[in-house]
């Protein structure tokens, strides 16, 4: 029985050496968003599909991902991983949350498929087309999940009718999934902490409504 473990484990390394070939992928700090998403491409292009047959997912997102993951503690389970921060946006997901995506994807090349959950914009609104092409730019590259930008209770600076205006180019984009969290707590009623940000029972529904999809 040794034996036969110590033979799978060598063979599972031997793929795992073999699954990326030598091609440099090289960044250019001019055109930073593309460069980054074609780094994702040559880690899952170069990729064995065959390793195993589970699956990882990818959270990204700002402080209402950051409360939900404190409330669910999704990064502690297993092939989940949580990249977010407070008052985050556009920036944070072009400079840090898709570099640390491929990090992730590399480091874990026993996992067969990934879907990446992204949930931004509150924070930054008006970047909503900067968020389109980036998207667009991805969908064809690996399997993203759009969550809905949710309704905030009150606020000085966001309002329910900016973010609609939002989620709307979001639906629009074709070959996304986009998960609509959003009309649902509209409907079901939902219970904030300050205006923007959830109470633990929302923070569960909306993330059973993301794991229900």
């Amino acid at each position: 029985m040794k034996k036969l473990i110590y033979t799978v484990l060598l063979l599972t390394v031997l793929l795992i050496c073999t699954a990326f070939d030598n091609k440099e992928v090289t960044t250019d700090k001019g055109n930073r968003q593309f460069n980054n998403i074609d780094i994702l491409e040559h880690t899952l292009d170069n990729y064995d599909m065959s390793l195993d047959n589970s699956q990882g997912t990818i959270y990204i997102g700002d402080s209402r991902f950051v409360g939900m993951d404190t409330v669910c503690n999704i990064s502690s389970t297993d092939n989940n991983w949580m990249i977010a921060k407070v008052g985050k946006g556009y920036d944070f997901l072009i400079g840090e949350a898709l570099p640390k995506v491929n990090d992730i994807i590399e480091n874990n090349n026993n996992i067969k498929s990934w879907n990446i959950i992204i949930c931004l914009g509150v924070n930054d609104l008006h970047n909503v087309d900067k968020y389109v092409d980036v998207y667009n730019n991805m969908k064809d590259k690996m399997h993203i999940s759009l969550v809905s930008v949710n309704p905030i209770e009150y606020h000085d600076l966001i309002s329910n009718s900016d973010i609609e205006e939002f989620n709307k180019k979001l639906y629009n984009i074709e070959g996304i999934d986009y998960i609509d969290t959003y009309t649902t707590l509209l409907t079901d009623g939902f219970t904030t902490t300050d205006g923007l940000h959830y109470t633990n029972k929302t923070y569960e529904d909306i993330f059973s409504l993301i794991s229900n999809y």
